[in-house]
C-alpha cells in the first residue's frame, strides 16, 4: 500500500472512532426526566430488611430491632415483622409498578392515570390490608434534636400515630419532665420518637430541643376540596387534612445562632427551602 494511501485509511478510521466516542458521550451524558413515585410510603427500609419484589408486589421482612406498626380501616394499630406493597393500575394502560428507588418505597407510575398503593400484612393466618404503615426503630425510643442537621433525611410522624400507645407513652414521659420548667411562653420543639421526627410545645426554658420554631402552619397544597388544619394531641402538633396534599410549614432556629432555617413538609418527609 502507497504510504499517501495509508495515510487517508488512518484518517478516516481515526474520525470513524472520533464519532462514535462522541456519539457514546452524548448518550452518557443524556438526563432522562425523572418518572413520578406516587404514594411514597412513609418509611426507608432499614439495612438488612429482606426485601422481594415479584409481579406488583413489594414484600419485606423487617431485621432485629425494628418493627412494622400499621393502623386498619377501624383505627386498630397493629404491629408487625413482614409487609407488603402493592400498586394497581385502576384506570390507563398500566405501568403502576412497585419500587424502592432511592431508598423510598412506593408506586412508580408511568402509563397508567390512576395508580393505587395498597399496604398489608398477615396475621393469624389472614391478610390484614393498612390504611398506613410506618417502621419503628425500637433501640432508639428518643432522641433529642441537637442540630439543624439531624432533621435532614427525617420523616415527620404520620397523623394516624398521633394516639399510639407507643408513642403517646414517650411523649407524656417528656411532658411530666417538662412541668418541672415554668416559663410563661412556649416554643415548638422537634423530637426523634423510634426514628420519626414528632413537634411538641413545650416551655420555653425547658431544653427538650437546641432547635425550635415559634410556629408552624398547615396549608392543601395540592386538591380543590378539603381541608389542613393544626391539631393538638396534648403537647403533640401535627396537620390533619382531608385534601390531597397538606403541608406543614415551619422556621427553625438554633439556641446558639441567630440563623433561620425554613423547612417544609411534603408526604411525610422533611425538606430545607
Amino acid at each position: 500500500m502507497k504510504k499517501s494511501n495509508y495515510l487517508v485509511l488512518c484518517l478516516v478510521t481515526a474520525t470513524i472512532m472520533l464519532s462514535f466516542v462522541s456519539s457514546c458521550s452524548k448518550v452518557d451524558n443524556h438526563k432522562e426526566e425523572p418518572i413520578p413515585v406516587i404514594k411514597l410510603a412513609p418509611f426507608i427500609f432499614p439495612e438488612n430488611t429482606n426485601v422481594e419484589t415479584s409481579g406488583n408486589q413489594i414484600s419485606y421482612a423487617l431485621p432485629d430491632g425494628y418493627t412494622g406498626y400499621g393502623v386498619d380501616e377501624k383505627g386498630n394499630f397493629i404491629s408487625f415483622q413482614n409487609g407488603s406493597i402493592t400498586c394497581t393500575c385502576k384506570s390507563g394502560d398500566g405501568g403502576c409498578s412497585p419500587t424502592t428507588a432511592g431508598e423510598s418505597s412506593g408506586c412508580l407510575m408511568t402509563t397508567c392515570e390512576s395508580c393505587d398503593l395498597k399496604r398489608s400484612t398477615r396475621t393469624s393466618g389472614l391478610d390484614v390490608m393498612l390504611e398506613e404503615v410506618v417502621i419503628l426503630d425500637m433501640s432508639t425510643p428518643i432522641k433529642k434534636v441537637i442540630s439543624v442537621e439531624d432533621l435532614k433525611g427525617k420523616i415527620m410522624l404520620p397523623p394516624q400515630f398521633a394516639k399510639m400507645d407507643i408513642i403517646q407513652n414517650e411523649i407524656e414521659k417528656i411532658e411530666k419532665e417538662a412541668t418541672r420548667y415554668s416559663s410563661e411562653s412556649t416554643k415548638i420543639a422537634p423530637v426523634i420518637l423510634y426514628g420519626y421526627v414528632v413537634m411538641l410545645e413545650v416551655p420555653e426554658a425547658y431544653g427538650l430541643s437546641t432547635v425550635s420554631s415559634a410556629y408552624y402552619v398547615c396549608d392543601c397544597t395540592e386538591g380543590n376540596t378539603g381541608w389542613c388544619r393544626k391539631r393538638n394531641y396534648g403537647s403533640y402538633l401535627i396537620c390533619e387534612s382531608t385534601c390531597k396534599a397538606c403541608t406543614m410549614r415551619a422556621t427553625l432556629k438554633g439556641e446558639d445562632s441567630d440563623k433561620e432555617y425554613s423547612i417544609e413538609v411534603i408526604n411525610h418527609r422533611i425538606s430545607f427551602l
